[in-house]
């Protein structure tokens, strides 16, 4: 690494303040990833360095398919599957749950969770969110911005979509778990968002 000035770092690798250190000529940092929680950025930042990511690449396929796991839920689709797949084609064990008319809760409102609100509204579901800030574009299209222990206790579906950093490691805690309502369908369609759930 002692000649090399640019770093192309492949989802998951870690860049870390070892592998800066190790590379004096560096300027560039870059990853073919929304997430860059594997970069040392503030390393790279004091070493002036320039990170950048491709934020919003895959905002419309990561929404939609929260969506696809969430149906795939609640109306039972692998079971029913397996079932047809013996040539069992009766209907009367399926009792699917409409999402029209149920309480979707995001947790972040970044490109992600915002457009995972927007597919919730279509589907007429009602929309809370918790965000470090407000979002009027949100708000104005029916959204709701409450504080997390309220999206966490009123939801009937949640999911996490936060950048992983020092303020979100472990944030949902053994405690805000317990917040959610018995049958609460969680999800966390950005893998990187599962390592904000803590170990408790």
């Amino acid at each position: 690494l002692k000649d090399t000035d640019v770093i192309l770092a492949k989802m998951g690798a870690v860049v870390d303040r070892e592998i800066i250190d190790a590379t004096p000529n560096l300027k560039f940092i870059t990853i073919p990833s929304t997430g860059f929680s594997s970069i040392d950025i503030a390393h790279a930042r004091e070493k002036n360095i320039t990170v950048s990511n491709i934020g919003g690449y895959s905002t419309e396929s990561v929404a939609e398919f929260f969506f696809a796991v969430l149906f795939a839920q609640v109306r039972e689709l692998e079971r029913a599957r397996q079932q047809a797949t013996n040539e069992d084609y009766s209907y009367d064990k399926f009792m699917g749950t409409d999402l029209c008319g149920k309480t979707l809760g995001v947790v972040g409102a970044g490109r992600i969770g915002s457009r995972i609100i927007e597919i919730g509204l279509g589907l007429g579901m009602n929309v809370i969110y918790s965000s470090r800030s407000s979002k009027s574009e949100l708000d104005t299209k029916g959204a709701v911005k409450k504080e997390l222990d309220e999206v966490l206790s009123q939801s009937d579906v949640v999911t996490l979509g936060l950048a992983l950093n020092s303020e979100t490691e472990g944030m949902i805690s053994k405690e805000k778990i317990a917040l959610l309502k018995k049958g609460c369908i969680c999800s966390s369609p950005n893998r990187r968002s599962r390592s904000c759930y803590g170990k408790s």
